[in-house]
Parts: structure tokens; sequence; C-alpha cells
């Protein structure tokens, strides 16, 4: 949507805490969990070990247990509360 090779935003759009800004953050947020208990529901509540859901999203097992406690995402039953 710009002209040439030079990618031209205007300040406002990079700025952190912009309206659209925190839109982007939002939907990122849901995104990153939605692909997380899908993950979850491929491997069936497995977290670690080869067909788990860490593999499966390239992460380590804690890692994965970090995000599943900030999401708020039972691995179990891949749903909110534990």
């Amino acid at each position: 949507m710009t002209q040439g090779s030079v990618l031209v935003s205007p300040l406002i759009e990079l700025q952190p805490g912009s309206a659209e800004g925190e839109c982007v953050d939002e939907t990122l947020e849901a995104t990153k969990r939605e692909h997380i208990l899908r993950a979850l529901r491929g491997s069936y509540g497995q977290i670690g070990g080869l067909k788990g859901a860490a593999t499966r999203l390239g992460l380590k097992r804690t890692t994965l247990q970090s995000k599943l406690k900030h999401f708020g995402i039972n691995p179990r039953s891949g749903s909110p509360g534990q």
C-alpha cells in the first residue's frame, strides 16, 4: 500500500498504547491462545514428550507450562481454569 520499496507508516500507528495497537495486541494474544489450544487438542492434553503439545509448538515443556498459566488454560481439558 506504499509506493516504491520503502514502507511509510504514520507514527501514531507505531507508538505503543495507541487505540489500534491495543486492538492488535488483543488479537495477537487471542491468536496465541487458540494456537496453544489447538496443539493441546491435537496431543490429547499431553504437554511433554515427542507427541506432546510443546513439541508441536516448538517450545520447551516448561515454557508451554508458563504460557498455560498465563492464559489460564487447563492442559487436560483445554479450557480456562485449573
